[in-house]
């Protein structure tokens, strides 16, 4: 791991622009060939451990047979290869060790093996692996859609993206009369070159000059020729830029086809003669050039309409970079526009087209050019690609449904039950303070003023109306004015309003004012208010030092106190609760995110960091993969959608496009061959201005990173938060834990986390029937189980210690443990509310029928004697939650102080003496006292009878023994 982690930041460092003779590069070619042989050891050692292809008997499997390890085995040999190559055949040309320069690109995959090695990363990857099935038909279903549209707008749109435009790729104008633009034909030296050229150019004046042709095409649909250098080893093709040239296509296929292919003159007339644009009245000449620009298609393009006008006058005829010419670019381009990028754009260059070599006029083809589009948004981009939300989430809540241990071991009330316990377990504090009988009566009563409802509230206002004064302040205003004054004024008095808040809470709780999160902030608030007036007080006098940047971020905890409401408002509350709990999740999906972020990041700046600007795209000094961070910015930037797809058209532009439309240098560069000095004018080690042109394979880098990131882990991040979401608004524990607390306070004001028994018995009365009834449209409904026996004969204000007298079914769904002193810990009297609340059907319900609610208390009973032998690996989830209860009372004792007896538990294997502190109290089993005292009360009774029925005369003298309970 730690190789590998090394060796992927290394590879950061890797830039294909640095001076290849650069102490820099050495030690990175070094830093390679070490880690390679690394990482081939441990090949060649696993090998031998594991084998290559055949499986051990006891279960191993071979090293060959994992995929992981088939990627760490090709990424090593390709490693090997390079090292080899960069290091003992750099100068070599030609052969299978030429060719791995281009597998030097798989290298760049070395950080997915972390993935391999990390459990947490592996369970994000296969929930991602888990969905390929589902994705694969929804891939075949999205085709479907595509290929549909696809053919709809080649069979109407093709060829109608081009238009004229100058040098800028700016519109331009050409006039159209006279249909035929007359031209003057002459030859051309070359520099450099004995070879001459048959150029044409506009007659200026009607008159050509001395030597030259007078010519024009015969029709409108007689094409001229467009000249493509790639294919040409024609000496005007040599120099650079080639600029873009226009022939008549008889000169053009002279001058680039000299070697004319007789076998195809006869398949050219044929087609020119039936030719779809070209020629269709007929016509020698038209027919001669037809089949010129056919013989020689691959340097001459033929261009007939406004296309010949538009070239004939000056103009360029340039295609869009979305088009729909064939199936293939016509679906990369409703790719494109499905992820709502630039799709206006292409529709409306849909609406101004004419047909193939027509210039765009406004409207010309309104209905089918946006109807189209518009159907596919709503079809192919709403509903198609919205579904990959759909499989995404669908298939993670699946994945989290089988990793939950709760729906294999336990039922449903006991899964329930287990997560009321750990959400009262995760509580790690449940006052500020405790014990404030303890405290002196000063310190009371400023606990008593910062805990009521008025100082809260007042704090709050003084936040609210700082925010809105912050609202007045603009830009420009004038520094020394009356209302800049009162601002300055008020927030000191603000200021100070915060420091007491501050000082008092710390005078009132001492070290346990830094428990709770939120004095945390405001004391981080409080803090930094006071450095930002410090510095403003610093710097007011001095103008040489500029802090100003510092003390506006500074100023943003200002800002920051609003969040304080939170607390207050219950709907913004759940916002923040969704948001904590969906972070922990969204961990390790991040993390797999970055690290692919990381890895395409690497890999654009191997690919492209040659390519030169197009200085009309956005592919230039603000987006480009020159260094590694600015390829990370990008691809951040990319992640949203802004722009993704003109980057990657720019980086797809071919040499004709550089060196005939923007006539600007383009071609390969070998920095090993050249002379690094006169490319780095700044001295930084790095090219100023690469000249490389464009590339094919951005086309498969920005498709597959967006279909990566945008579509699945972005989705994916959707899930985790809708997960988060859900959680927060079925957070049932969170709610009965705050309302406990609530009604708490009016059992124990001093916050000494004990109450006797009948005020804890009266107390989960109370907070169950409130919470039972708190969303009922008829409220008043009645606790089922009495406290009391309905069949005792006794007082029913009776005392606690009369145990027998409870009702033996009310004490079985409480499950309340009591101190040995007749004291209830808090803890227990909220679990007994909670599973009360659980046996009774949840909050906010009504309560079930008997039967169903003694059929919760036995599953219940069930879990609690599964959890007293509950071991790590069968049952996880029961042994945390008990090393969260043993962790809770500790923090609990260590609040309470050294004064505070903690509560031994009592059950039938603890030992009745010896081994325990003197000051420990037993905590017993509540429902084992009142049943041992209804077994104790039914054996006098029977005693009792019996002495009645042999009549004996001591009888009289002991009084009726009323009938037990239960």
């Amino acid at each position: 791991m730690v190789f590998i982690g090394f060796s992927s930041v290394v590879m950061a460092f890797e830039n294909p622009l640095r001076d290849p003779n650069s102490m820099e590069v050495q030690v990175l070619q070094i830093l390679g060939t070490v880690f390679t042989v690394i990482f081939l050891l441990e090949v060649v050692v696993k090998v031998v451990a594991l084998g290559a292809f055949c499986n051990y008997g006891d279960g191993r499997k071979a090293y060959l047979r994992s995929f992981e390890n088939v990627l760490d085995f090709v990424i090593v040999i390709v490693s090997v290869l390079d090292s080899i190559q960069t290091r003992f055949l750099e100068n070599s040309g030609g052969g299978v060790i030429a060719v791995m320069r281009i597998f030097r690109v798989v290298r760049m995959l070395r950080p997915l093996r972390l993935i391999s090695r990390s459990k947490n990363l592996k369970v994000v990857v296969k929930t991602i692996l888990a969905a390929i099935p589902e994705l694969r038909n929804l891939l075949v279903f999205s085709s479907l859609f595509f290929l549909i549209f696809g053919l709809l707008a080649v069979g109407n749109l093709k060829g109608s993206y081009h238009s004229c435009k100058d040098n800028t790729l700016e519109d331009y104008s050409f006039t159209r009369t006279p249909e035929i633009t007359p031209m003057c034909i002459g030859e051309t030296a070359i520099s450099g070159s004995s070879e001459t050229l048959k150029t044409m150019t506009q007659q200026a004046s009607g008159v050509c000059p001395t030597g030259w042709e007078t010519w024009q095409r015969s029709s409108r649909d007689t094409p001229i020729c467009e000249v493509h250098c790639e294919a040409s080893s024609h000496a005007s093709c040599q120099t650079s830029p080639w600029g873009y040239q226009v022939m008549r296509c008889t000169d053009c296929s002279v001058a680039h086809c000299p070697d004319e292919d007789q076998s195809r003159r006869e398949s050219c007339e044929s087609r020119c003669s039936r030719h779809e644009y070209f020629c269709k009245a007929g016509g020698t000449e038209c027919l001669e050039q037809c089949v010129a620009a056919c013989l020689c298609e691959t340097s001459c393009y033929g261009l007939i309409e406004d296309a010949a006008l538009c070239t004939e006058q000056g103009g360029k005829w340039v295609n869009l970079n979305q088009n729909f010419d064939n199936l293939l670019v016509g679906t990369i381009a409703l790719f494109e526009i499905s992820t709502t990028e630039g799709w206006v754009d292409v529709m409306l260059a849909a609406v101004d087209s004419r047909g193939p070599y027509l210039q765009p006029k406004r409207d010309a083809n309104e209905f089918i050019g946006s109807m189209l589009f518009v159907a596919f948004m709503l079809i192919g981009s709403f509903f198609v690609l919205n579904l990959c939300v759909g499989v995404i989430i669908d298939n993670y809540n699946k994945q989290k449904k089988e990793s939950d241990i709760h729906f294999v071991l336990v039922t449903d009330v006991q899964a329930a039950w287990m997560t009321q316990m750990k959400a009262i377990y995760l509580r790690r504090t449940f006052f500020s303070q405790v014990n404030v009988d303890r405290l002196g009566p000063s310190r009371q009563h400023r606990f008593r003023i910062i805990t009521s409802s008025a100082f809260e509230n007042l704090i709050m206002a003084c936040i609210v109306i700082q925010l809105c004064l912050l609202l007045l302040v603009w830009q420009p205003r004038d520094p020394g004015g009356s209302f800049e004054t009162f601002l300055n004024s008020c927030n000191v008095f603000f200021i100070v309003v915060f420091h007491i808040e501050c000082f008092v809470k710390l005078s009132a709780l001492y070290c346990n004012y830094f428990r709770e999160y939120w004095n945390v902030f405001d004391f981080i608030c409080v803090i930094t208010s006071d450095i930002v007036s410090i510095l403003e007080a610093s710097i007011a006098g001095d103008a040489t030092v500029n802090l100003s940047s510092l003390v506006n971020a500074l100023r943003i905890f200002r800002i920051a106190r609003l969040f304080r409401v939170v607390r207050v408002l219950k709907g913004l509350n759940k916002l923040l609760l969704a948001f904590a709990l969906s972070v922990p999740k969204l961990f390790n999906v991040g993390l797999v995110m970055l690290l692919l972020l990381y890895l395409y990041s690497v890999l654009g700046v191997s690919l492209f960091a040659k390519v030169a600007y197009t200085g009309v795209g956005l592919y230039g000094p603000q987006a480009n993969f020159r260094t590694f961070f600015q390829a990370f910015s990008m691809l951040i930037r990319s992640m949203t959608g802004e722009g993704w797809n003109f980057i990657m058209h720019d980086l797809s532009l071919s040499k004709w496009y550089y060196e005939s439309i923007l006539e600007t240098t383009c071609g390969e560069m070998n920095l090993e061959t050249l002379d690094f000095a006169t490319l780095d004018f700044n001295k930084d080690g790095f090219v100023d201005h690469p000249t490389e042109c464009g590339t094919g394979f951005s086309f498969l880098y920005f498709i597959s990173y967006t279909v990566l990131v945008s579509f699945i882990f972005l989705n994916l991040f959707i899930a985790v938060i809708f997960e988060g979401f859900e959680e927060s608004r079925g957070s049932e524990p969170m709610e009965v834990i705050t309302k406990c607390l609530e009604n708490w306070e009016r059992y124990d004001p001093f916050n000494t986390m004990y109450i006797p028994l009948s005020k804890a018995l009266d107390f989960i009365d109370e907070t169950v029937e409130e919470l039972m009834n708190a969303k009922q449209p008829q409220k008043g409904q009645c606790l089922p189980e009495p406290r009391w026996d309905s069949r005792s004969t006794i007082d029913m204000n009776a005392s606690d210690a009369m145990w027998s007298m409870y009702n033996l079914q009310y004490v079985r769904t409480l499950g309340l443990r009591v101190r040995s002193d007749g004291q209830v810990r808090l803890v227990q009297a909220f679990k007994a509310v909670m599973r009360r609340l659980v046996i009774s059907g949840g909050p906010y319900s009504i309560y079930l029928p008997q039967h169903e609610r003694r059929q919760r208390v036995k599953e219940i009973e069930l879990l609690e004697t599964m959890m007293l032998n509950a071991t790590e690996d069968i049952e996880p989830d029961m042994t945390e939650i008990l090393a969260l209860e043993a962790r809770q009372e500790k923090q609990i004792q260590q609040a309470l102080g050294p004064s505070a007896s903690p509560a031994r538990v009592l059950t039938s294997t603890s030992k009745t003496s010896g081994g325990y502190a003197h000051d420990e109290l037993e905590e017993f089993d509540m429902l084992q006292k009142v049943a041992a005292a209804k077994i104790q009360r039914r054996s006098k009774e029977s005693f009792q009878r019996r002495r009645d029925r042999a009549g004996g005369s001591a009888i009289g003298h002991h009084g009726p023994i009323t009938r037990a309970a239960g």
